[in-house]
């Protein structure tokens, strides 16, 4: 994984996003598919360059809030709402709607999330699949929140999430963890094996413990799965947050 540390949030937006323009311009020899996590990571896709022809690329949510009371809260339609989304609509780019039906339940809705990661797989056997993430406070990544300290169960965590047969789980987040409990993610067991290319986003200085738990060892993904980003290929993280040298000293700091 690289890091780069920047000088502002301004100047992360502006870093993160020319990477993401990159990426998406740049490869267009394949399909690709984008995985956007939703919070901060929307605000800074809204700086990335869309193309005159996106047809290369499919573009959905990396997870969901299954929210069925305030449906605009829901990482889709959050995402859709973006000038990022709009751009490539225009500009032929595809997208799979992940937006929640009215009465489905969240076992429904999490089969035909994995099975639309399936059909695009089966589709396009040679594509691309790309990721942007966001990397939250306590370590959590892609709607995947460790465990309270009381309740910690690696056994459970690593068959909940890190099994090669399930690319997406629904679950529940105790209430001490996070406001919106209902969950819908891909796994760690998808992020490492299937994902290519990443672009991690974090600012704000309460981010710090969270990149720090992330370069410490040992590497353990129930106490902070954004560890994850260590076991991914091609992993560059833009911060603005401060990097404790001797902490990073194994990562290839940019």
């Amino acid at each position: 994984m690289k890091i780069e540390e920047c000088n502002s949030k301004d100047v992360t937006i502006q870093k993160a996003a020319q990477d993401v323009t990159k990426i998406i311009n740049e490869e267009t020899q394949r399909p690709m598919l984008l995985l956007c996590a939703g919070g901060s990571v929307l605000e800074m896709l809204e700086s990335v360059v869309v193309g005159e022809n996106m047809e290369h690329v499919t573009v959905t949510i990396l997870d969901e809030r299954f929210e069925k009371g305030n449906p605009e809260i829901n990482n889709f339609a959050q995402l859709s709402k973006t000038g990022f989304y709009k751009k490539l609509q225009q500009s032929r780019g595809k997208t799979i709607d992940l937006q929640i039906k009215e009465h489905e339940s969240m076992q429904e809705y999490t089969d035909r999330f994995e099975k639309s990661l399936h059909q695009w797989g089966e589709q396009y056997s040679y594509g691309l699949i790309a990721a942007v993430v966001g990397i939250g406070h306590d370590g959590h990544i892609a709607g995947i929140f460790s465990q309270p300290y009381e309740a910690r169960d690696p056994q459970w965590f690593h068959a909940m999430f890190d099994n090669p047969e399930k690319w997406v789980v629904g679950y529940r987040v105790p209430h001490t963890e996070n406001q919106f409990t209902k969950r819908v993610s891909v796994t760690l067991s998808f992020l490492r094996v299937h994902v290519k290319q990443v672009v991690a986003y974090a600012v704000g200085a309460h981010k710090e413990d969270a990149i720090k738990k992330l370069l410490i060892e040992p590497s353990v993904l129930c106490d902070a799965p954004a560890r994850i980003l260590n076991e991914m290929t091609d992993v560059t993280l833009y911060t603005d947050a401060t990097i404790d040298q001797t902490v990073a000293q194994d990562s290839n700091i940019i």
